[in-house]
């Protein structure tokens, strides 16, 4: 890229979920600084996940990735990411080259070049790029066979990931862009309405509702009135909840 000073504002929320993983939700918004632009300084972003030493398997048409340690091991699920955007296993920058390094990973013999699974978008035409992530933990050499669909937020319009387990269990997450607004009265999974920014709701094999939390809010309710006792039984708020 050539040289010019580029703004822009990353904004990341993690959502741990016990007995299931992390949900990742990355969202970079650039600040142009003439208009119109030229292409010359069309900027590039990066997403990168840096992995511990071992091996790794790449599935790009599904676009997964997960370790193959002996014991425990990850699976990373780029759910959403830009248009455009390229999806690389990065190996290690060697050692004679310390000053692009990327990233350094402890071993019994000093430090070594981290590998890192790279999502580059060369050119970053539009103001804003939105990454998707489901971390998923699991034991053994085969991850589990999940099935996983998802939308990035925008303006008012709300974000969703819904992941569907081999067994029939279902997790459903929504969200609104950096959690800057209440979700409302939203059509999402049935149809409810909160006051809360981000939603996780768990259903069971015969599609029951086994939980539901709003985050950063103070209610949730379900549209169709006939679900208001059994959510009230399981439903929990969520308080102090920080973006960053």
């Amino acid at each position: 890229m050539a040289e010019q000073l580029q703004l822009g504002i990353h904004c990341r929320i993690a959502l741990f979920v016990h007995d299931l993983g992390v949900l990742v939700i990355d969202n970079m918004y650039r600040v142009p600084t003439s208009l119109p632009e030229s292409d010359a300084f069309i900027p590039s972003v990066e997403a990168n996940w840096q992995l511990m030493e071992g091996d790794v398997n790449l599935d790009l048409n599904n676009r997964v990735v997960h370790t193959a340690h002996e014991r425990g091991n990850v699976a990373l699920h780029m759910a959403v990411i830009p248009e455009g955007a390229e999806v690389t296993m990065a190996a290690g920058i060697g050692r004679k080259e310390e000053a692009t390094i990327r990233g350094w990973l402890p071993t019994d013999d000093g430090l070594a070049p981290a590998s890192q699974v790279r999502i580059e978008l060369p050119h970053m035409h539009k103001r804003y790029a939105d990454f998707v992530t489901m971390i998923l933990p699991f034991a053994g050499s085969t991850p589990a066979a999940v099935k996983i669909k998802a939308q990035s937020a925008s303006g008012i319009k709300p974000g969703w990931l819904e992941l569907a387990h081999a067994d029939g269990r279902c997790d459903q997450f929504a969200w609104m862009y950096r959690m800057d607004m209440m979700l409302g009265s939203c059509e999402l999974f049935g149809g409810f309405e909160t006051d809360a920014s981000f939603i996780h709701i768990r259903l069971d094999s015969q599609g029951n509702v086994m939980g539901v939390t709003a985050f950063d809010g103070t209610y949730i309710t379900p549209s169709d009135a006939r679900r208001q006792l059994e959510w009230n039984s399981i439903a929990g708020i969520a308080h102090d909840v920080s973006v960053h």
